[in-house]
């Protein structure tokens, strides 16, 4: 779409269509392809009803739009145009010209983490069994094989809440709304119902701004995700001083990887660790280190004397992780130089008791009668986010 200074060309240019100019026009503006600052206002008036009338409509045209309806003009050398042939549009300058809502963050967690049904809104066990282990053993001549055997296991996850909000609009708001948005942001209220569980998601795999752990493991009580091998938390997910920067930080949190074992059997343990999960500051970083093609690596370091190699191999890292980021990251973290390497569908769960669900109350209401509340919405959810298995995530902090 080409800037046009002059409506009568869309007019013209659209005339022929089967909803007509004003229609066009108008649908033109709702989709964003003209915006009001490509229009010239003063040269259309004076275009469409003469300089002269411009002029001596100045003080009828501040009176707003019924004093313009109410004035009969003609064009110029261009056969006579009526008020309506702009004024029909000029609704459309006023919705354009407001603000624009603000775009909101994508979900990023809440699409990555899987979601089962909850039987109970108080908090359930979620069953599992362990793995047999490495029992097989030699027999001797006559004598039985050795017995092994599967065991329990399970997680607690915490209650859930019921989440929601409303919102009302009085009969006088609405009358004096200008804008034409007030009912729509309000009737848009499912959309930060959205946000809310896009934090909680960020806030479960981060286990931050919290003073209850996710995690609840058999009997152990709640245990914090990320930490060393101490106590309750009886394995290391977590790698100090190890900053993003290269393929050398890449290493490091996968060396602590390589040592996470099946709490029951002792031995190693398999996640899809695929996701390298950093705020937004990181992600230039991040980008760099898993996409070059190759690594230079000169051994012994920066020697100034004596003959070091210099290799120059294939960055094995290079498409080996998914970046996962978002910019409410950041605000939910303590340290947004933290980064992570994991399998969050493995990690963590999202109860549902209840989805999330938006409802307008019906009209003449008891509220409409006595109060003038015309239109309300209420948006609420009833979901838990628990981490399942801590091990499927490795932390690193600066």
């Amino acid at each position: 779409m080409s800037i046009y200074s002059n409506l009568l060309d869309l007019h013209r240019e659209y005339g022929r269509a089967a909803e007509g100019p004003n229609g066009v026009v108008a649908q033109l503006f709702r989709e964003g392809k003209i915006k009001p600052r490509e229009i010239d206002l003063t040269k259309l008036w004076c275009t469409a009803f003469g300089y002269q009338n411009y002029v001596e409509g100045k003080s009828d045209w501040s009176r707003g739009p019924e004093a313009m309806r109410e004035a009969t003009l003609a064009e110029a050398g261009q056969g006579a145009v009526t008020t309506s042939y702009f004024t029909n549009v000029s609704g459309q300058f006023v919705y354009q010209t407001t603000l624009d809502a603000y775009n909101l963050e994508e979900g990023v967690f809440t699409d990555m983490i899987p979601e089962r049904p909850a039987s109970t809104l108080d908090g359930e066990k979620i069953p599992g069994v362990t793995e047999i282990g490495d029992e097989i053993a030699p027999r001797n001549e006559g004598f039985p094989y050795a017995q092994a055997a599967v065991g329990e296991n399970w997680v607690f996850t915490p209650p859930i809440v019921d989440r929601g909000v409303i919102i009302s609009l009085t009969w006088e708001v609405l009358f004096n709304d200008k804008t034409g948005q007030v009912s729509e942001r309000a009737s848009n209220v499912g959309r930060w119902g959205k946000q809310n569980r896009e934090k909680s998601a960020i806030d479960a795999f981060l286990d931050e701004n919290t003073f209850t752990h996710r995690y609840n493991w058999r009997n152990a009580g709640q245990i914090a995700t990320f930490g060393d091998n101490s106590g309750t938390h009886s394995w290391d997910n977590l790698q100090a001083s190890n900053a993003l920067v290269d393929w050398n930080n890449l290493n490091a949190a996968e060396q602590l990887i390589n040592g996470l074992v099946d709490p029951f059997t002792g031995e190693p343990i398999t996640f899809q660790y695929t996701q390298i999960v950093v705020s937004k500051a990181l992600e230039p970083v991040a980008y760099r280190a898993i996409n070059a093609e190759n690594l230079n690596v000169i051994t012994p370091g920066y020697a100034t004397s004596g003959n070091p190699t210099n290799n120059t191999y294939a960055n094995p890292w290079r498409g080996k992780y998914q970046i996962v980021t978002s910019r409410l990251l950041s605000s939910r973290m303590g340290l947004s130089t933290s980064w992570y390497i994991a399998d969050i569908k493995s990690m963590i769960r999202c109860m549902v008791a209840e989805k999330p669900n938006v409802v307008q109350a019906p009209p003449n209401t008891d509220a409409d009668f006595r109060r003038r509340i015309v239109n309300e919405w209420r948006y609420n959810h009833r979901v838990q986010y628990v981490v399942v298995e801590p091990r499927a995530a490795v932390k690193n902090t600066a």
